[in-house]
């Protein structure tokens, strides 16, 4: 699946060279929300608030490699005994845009005292422009996730991107 979409990513940035979104050298600043619940047997599950703040550089027209932060806070529910947790994280990433449309990868890591979580990120999205320069970012992320197992989520995302 990832070799599918690298090579719609490769085949789509070279058949819209002459079209350019974003120009090189424009910076993005950019930010996303996510709240995510995770349901176990027994009402023993967990809850996630996820806020990301990244900021980007278009290396050429419509290519932006991208830096971003996470702030991951973990909800556990009453009948669990484990207790919330917090942890940081960063990532890095390259996104292509074609006609307010979006593809890209990204690699985050976490850490945690005793752990450190390493995700690929593929994600795809649509941006709906407010004005020139500030746009509504609507995102879906495929994540593949491995510490001793591996977990696969799907998840939406909503949050603004700013360009300059």
């Amino acid at each position: 699946m990832v070799r599918r979409l690298s090579l719609i990513l490769f085949s789509g940035f070279f058949l819209s060279l002459n079209y350019a979104q974003f120009n090189r050298n424009t910076k993005s600043v950019s930010g996303s929300v996510n709240y995510i619940m995770h349901l176990e047997e027994r009402n023993k599950g967990y809850s996630f608030l996820r806020v990301n703040p990244s900021i980007g550089y278009f290396i050429v027209d419509n290519l932006a490699i991208s830096l971003s932060i996470d702030y991951i806070r973990r909800f556990y529910a009453k009948e669990n005994s484990q207790k919330d947790s917090h942890r940081p994280g960063y990532g890095f990433g390259l996104k292509y845009y074609f006609h307010n449309l979006y593809a890209g990868y990204s690699f985050n890591i976490e850490k945690y005292t005793d752990l450190v979580l390493k995700r690929k990120i593929i994600e795809t999205g649509y941006v709906i422009p407010l004005n020139e320069k500030v746009y509504i970012d609507l995102g879906l992320d495929y994540i593949d996730q491995r510490t001793g197992s591996q977990t696969r989520t799907l998840t939406f995302n909503i949050g603004i991107a700013t360009f300059i």
